[in-house]
């Protein structure tokens, strides 16, 4: 069964942060993930706390930027797919096992992506 390592880098955006956690409790597959916070000054110790069962690692304080965070991130979780969700996004129920058949159907694909909704 393929595993996902998953990064969410933060900073600020705690009033959108449930919406990402929210989505990953409707995925079937397997997932470690990465919670990495730049040293928000909002409430996000608070959303934090309701979704510890969910997060593998948990890191808050200034940092490189976004993409630190998410290089950090993905050293701190395993996963045999690596994947990013940023704070305001959100995946759709099932995303996780779509990805895992579309590199099972053909282990020579690298990179999968979905369309976004705006």
């Amino acid at each position: 069964m393929t595993t996902f390592a998953i990064v969410i880098p933060n900073l600020n955006q705690s009033h959108f942060l449930p919406w990402a956690l929210e989505s990953l409790r409707y995925q079937t597959e397997p997932f470690n993930l990465a919670l990495m916070d730049g040293g928000s000054k909002d409430n996000f110790k608070e959303v934090v706390r309701q979704y510890s069962d969910i997060i593998a690692y948990l890191n808050s304080g200034p940092d490189g930027g976004q993409a630190a965070a998410i290089r950090e991130g993905k050293r701190k979780v395993y996963g045999d797919v690596v994947a990013w969700l940023n704070a305001d996004d959100y995946y759709f129920p099932d995303t996780l096992r779509k990805v895992s058949a579309a590199f099972e159907e053909d282990p020579s694909v690298d990179v999968v992506y979905g369309d976004a909704v705006h």
